[in-house]
C-alpha cells in the first residue's frame, strides 16, 4: 500500500506519497511550528514524543495539512497484542475521529467502531475510493477514481455535497485546514483548485503544468499551499490568491509527499535524497543522503525528521540542519509514512509488519499482519489498514501475529452517492516543465484571472536554487456572484438541497490531491493543529 494508502498500481501514478488517491481533513492550517518544536524540544530532547499539545485524533492524511504525522497520544510501547481485526480490503488509510475509523475501499467510504471495529456505517460511491479520507466539522471527505469528491455527514451517512471533475482518478490524500473553509484539490490535468468545504464551490484555479501526484499540505506560518509533481518540482502557491509564491525542483522523482515545519520543507526522492527546503522561498537549506529511494512522506517530531526508504532503513535526522542522529535497519523496504507517538516511531513495512522503535532506535514490538504495506493511524492504539484492519492495542508480547480475520460486521446503515453532473472543462494554457539536475527556484509574479503565462522550469549549474525570472504558472480567481468561471462556463454540485452553483470549470482532471480548510485565527502551532 502506498503512502496514502492506495495499492502498489498507484506507483505508476506517482501516488505514492499521498498522491493519487485520498482525503485529509484538518481543522485549519498549521501555525507557530517553530515554537511548537522548541516546546517540544524543551520538554523531551532525547527522542520521540515530547510534544506541546495533545491529539487524539487523527483526523486525515499525515494527522494534519502540514503532514507531521505524529501525536502526543501514548500508543503502544512496551508490549502489544492484537486488538481486534476485521477482513475489509481496504483501499485507502485509515482516518480516526470521534471514535470513527474510517478508509476507503472499491466500493465506497466505510465507517467502523475504534473499539471493536464493528460496522457503523457504508456510503457507497460508484467507483474506487482513491486516497485517505478526511473528517471536518461533521463531514467525512473523500475523492474517487471516477473523479468525484463527496462530503458525507458521519452521523446519517447521507451525502452532504458531490463535485465531479471530468478525467481520471481523484488525486490522493485530501488535505483540508481550518479557517475560512477551504479545500485544496490537485489533479492529474496539472491544475490546483481551491473549493468551498461547505457547497463545492470553486475560489480561484492555478495550473501547476504537469500531474499533481502527492498530497498537498498547507501552512498557515506561510500562508502557503504545497503542491508537488512526480518529476520532483514543489510549487508554494498563497492559499489566500491562488498565485505562485515559488516553485522549486529537486533531483530525481518524488514519491512522496512534503511535510511542513515552520520555516523548513521536507521530501525525498527517488535518488535516496533528502532535502530540507526553506518552506518561505524554496530555497535549499540542507541535504542528506540515504540508502535507498524514499517513497513514503517524512514525519517529524521535536526537533528530529523521520524518514524511511525502500531500502529497509528507518533514520533519525536533525530537522534544522540534516544530521543523522540514528539509523536502523527495519527489515523489509519502507513505502507508506513513519506514524509518531509519544514514545515511540511506527514503521509499517512492504512485509505487513509494523515495527515501534524508541527514541534511541531501539526496537520495541513487531506486529506481523500478513501481506501487503499497511498504512497507519495512531491514538492509543495504532490502527493498520490494508489488507485487512487491525487494531495493535498495549499488551505483554513483543512479537505478535494476526490469526484468521473475523467475519466483517454488518454495517448499521448504508447511502448512495447521488449522481453528480460533470463540470465543463475551462479552457487553460498548459504550463510546461522542463527537467532540471538540480535544485532550482523561481519567484513568481502575481497571477492574473484572465491570462495564463507558460511556466518553465529552468536549469541551472549549482545545487542551490537560484531566482530566475521565469513566466509561472496562473492562479486563475473564480469568486464572484454569478456561478459562471471566466469563459461563461459553470461546475455543478449536488447536496441535499438540489443543484448548487460552483465557481469554475475543471479542466480534465485525473486526481485529486489535497484538501485545505483555513481559518484566519491562529489556531496554534504546526504539527500542534
Amino acid at each position: 500500500m502506498s503512502d496514502d494508502g492506495r495499492p502498489g498500481r498507484r506507483r505508476f501514478l506517482g501516488a505514492l506519497a499521498g498522491g493519487l488517491a485520498g482525503v485529509g481533513l484538518l481543522n485549519g492550517v498549521a501555525s507557530g511550528a517553530d515554537a511548537a518544536g522548541d516546546d517540544r524540544a524543551a520538554a523531551g530532547s532525547d527522542g520521540v514524543g515530547a510534544t506541546a499539545t495533545t491529539h487524539t485524533e487523527w483526523p486525515m492524511f499525515g494527522q494534519n495539512a502540514v503532514h507531521r504525522g505524529a501525536t502526543n497520544d501514548q500508543g503502544p510501547v512496551d508490549g502489544v497484542r492484537i486488538g481486534w481485526r476485521t477482513d475489509h480490503v481496504a483501499a485507502t488509510a485509515p482516518a480516526l475521529k470521534d471514535n470513527r475509523l474510517a478508509f476507503g475501499t472499491d466500493d465506497g467510504i466505510v465507517a467502523v467502531s475504534d473499539q471493536d471495529g464493528e460496522g457503523d456505517w457504508t456510503f457507497e460511491t460508484e467507483t474506487p475510493v482513491s486516497g485517505c479520507p478526511a473528517f471536518y466539522d461533521g463531514d467525512v471527505f473523500a475523492g474517487t477514481e471516477g473523479g468525484t469528491v463527496y462530503a458525507v455527514d458521519t452521523r446519517s451517512a447521507e451525502q452532504s455535497w458531490a463535485v465531479t471533475v471530468e478525467g481520471a482518478p481523484v488525486a490522493p490524500s485530501i488535505t483540508t485546514s481550518i479557517g475560512d473553509s477551504e479545500v485544496h484539490v490537485g489533479t492529474d490535468a496539472g491544475f490546483l483548485y481551491e473549493f468551498d468545504p461547505i457547497r463545492g464551490r470553486t475560489n480561484w484555479e492555478y495550473e501547476v503544468g504537469e500531474a499533481v501526484s502527492t498530497a498537498v499540505a498547507a501552512s498557515r506560518d506561510t500562508e502557503t499551499a504545497y503542491a508537488v509533481t512526480e518529476s520532483g518540482t514543489v510549487h508554494g502557491v498563497d492559499i489566500e490568491t491562488g498565485r505562485e509564491r515559488w516553485t522549486a525542483t529537486v533531483p530525481g522523482s518524488v514519491g512522496g509527499s512534503v511535510a511542513i515545519k515552520g520555516n523548513f520543507l521536507y521530501v525525498g526522492t527517488d535518488a535516496g535524497t533528502v532535502y530540507g527546503l526553506d518552506s518561505r522561498n524554496g530555497d535549499t537549506r540542507w541535504t542528506y543522503g540515504v540508502d535507498g529511494a524514499v517513497s513514503a512522506t517524512p514525519s517529524f517530531e521535536s526537533r528530529r525528521a523521520y524518514v524511511a526508504t525502500e531500502a529497509g532503513s528507518l533514520y533519525a535526522v536533525g530537522d534544522q540542519d540534516g544530521e543523522e542522529i540514528w539509523r536502523v535497519d527495519v527489515g523489509s523496504p519502507v513505502r507508506s509514512a513513519p506514524a509518531v507517538g509519544d514514545a515511540a516511531v511506527y514503521v509499517p513495512t512492504t512485509a505487513g509488519e509494523v515495527v515501534a522503535f524508541d527514541g534511541q532506535g531501539n526496537e520495541l514490538w513487531r506486529a506481523r499482519l500478513g501481506v501487503g504495506t499497511p498504512s497507519l493511524a495512531v491514538s492509543d492504539t495504532v490502527y493498520a489498514v490494508g489488507d485487512g484492519v487491525t487494531a495493535i492495542a498495549e499488551g505483554d508480547a513483543t512479537t505478535v501475529a494476526t490469526e484468521t480475520p473475523t467475519p466483517t460486521a454488518t454495517p448499521t446503515a448504508t447511502a448512495t452517492q447521488t449522481a453528480t453532473p460533470t463540470a465543463t472543462p475551462a479552457v487553460t494554457d498548459t504550463a510546461t516543465a522542463t527537467a532540471t539536475p538540480t535544485v532550482a527556484e523561481t519567484a513568481a509574479p502575481a497571477a492574473t484571472p484572465t491570462a495564463t503565462p507558460t511556466a518553465t522550469l529552468t536549469a541551472t549549474p549549482t545545487v542551490t536554487p537560484t531566482a530566475t525570472p521565469t513566466a509561472t504558472a496562473t492562479a486563475t480567481p473564480t469568486g464572484g456572484g454569478d456561478g459562471q468561471s471566466d469563459d461563461g462556463s459553470a461546475a455543478t454540485t449536488t447536496s441535499g438541497d438540489g443543484s448548487l452553483p460552483v465557481w469554475t470549470a475543471l479542466a480534465g482532471v485525473g486526481g485529486l490531491a489535497a484538501l485545505g480548510l483555513r481559518r484566519t485565527g491562529d489556531d496554534g502551532p504546526d504539527g500542534d493543529a
